[in-house]
């Protein structure tokens, strides 16, 4: 299959075909180079905006929005954009919880870490104590507040 795909690409035939049908081919490439799973080729064909649950992390967690879900989930799982390094358990302000990946992410790093989570969005801080909650955590506190810093003059 791997080589057909790349067959198609190499003799050019990709500008006669369908949008929808390149990008399936491009999911597909990289899923079998190991970039892409199963469960994100799925999540990616779903409409923005509509909520949902998935295993992508276990046990399942909900999402309101599946492309923001992936967006997150590869910044934070796949790059490590939140990776660093601690002697001891640190305390982390998530100014911005949202549906609680960085969270999870940060509680399977460090388990003993004390967490607070700010999410103002009544919906989506619905959707994050709900995913907290399933983890089982200890040491997360969460918060429906916005989280502003303001420089006083």
């Amino acid at each position: 299959m791997k080589k057909i795909f790349k067959r198609i690409i190499k003799m050019g035939f990709t500008e006669y075909l369908p949008t929808s049908f390149k990008r399936e081919i491009v999911n597909w490439l990289k899923f079998l180079r190991g970039e892409k799973s199963i469960k994100e080729i799925q999540l990616s064909r779903l409409p923005r905006f509509t909520p949902g649950s998935t295993n992508l992390i276990k046990p399942n967690i909900e999402y309101v929005d599946s492309a923001s879900l992936l967006s997150a989930y590869r910044e934070i799982f796949k790059k490590g954009i939140y990776d660093f390094k601690c002697d001891r358990n640190p305390r982390i302000i998530d100014c911005g919880a949202n549906i609680g990946l960085a969270i999870i992410y940060w509680k399977r790093k460090f388990p003993d870490a004390e967490i607070i989570g700010f999410e103002p969005d009544p919906e989506i801080f619905r959707v994050l104590k709900k995913n907290i909650r399933k983890q089982d955590y200890s040491g997360v506190s969460l918060y429906q507040k916005v989280f502003i810093s303001e420089m006083i003059h």
